[in-house]
């Protein structure tokens, strides 16, 4: 609210030179897909046929994009893993930079 509250009175030309950029997680509970299996009668319960561990089937994925007055920007996949200081710099060489690029200076 504070940060609102500073800048609420900003003139559109201020905004213009302005880039919001985050990242986040997004996850979802649901398999990713059935495994189907063919055997044959009475064989169930063999040890050839029982999986002994189970997926959770939690999906999840790490995004990272950007805002302007002029537009959104590029979603770039953070990746898996620990997102550090490197993957954020890889994200706005390769991505927020080149794509603000192209919203701020469209080549014809």
């Amino acid at each position: 609210m504070d940060y609102a509250l500073t800048y609420a009175d900003k003139l559109n030309r201020f905004w213009d030179s302005v880039v919001f950029c985050d990242e986040n997680t997004f996850c979802g509970d649901g398999p990713i897909s059935k495994i189907f299996v063919w055997q044959e009668d009475d064989t169930r319960y063999n040890e050839a046929q029982v999986v002994g561990t189970r997926r959770s089937g939690r999906i999840s994925v790490a995004l990272s994009s950007w805002m302007h007055a002029g537009g959104v920007g590029q979603l770039a996949d953070v990746g898996p893993g620990q997102f550090t200081r490197h993957n954020y710099v890889e994200i706005l060489e390769e991505a927020l930079l080149p794509s603000l690029r192209n919203l701020l200076f469209p080549v014809p």
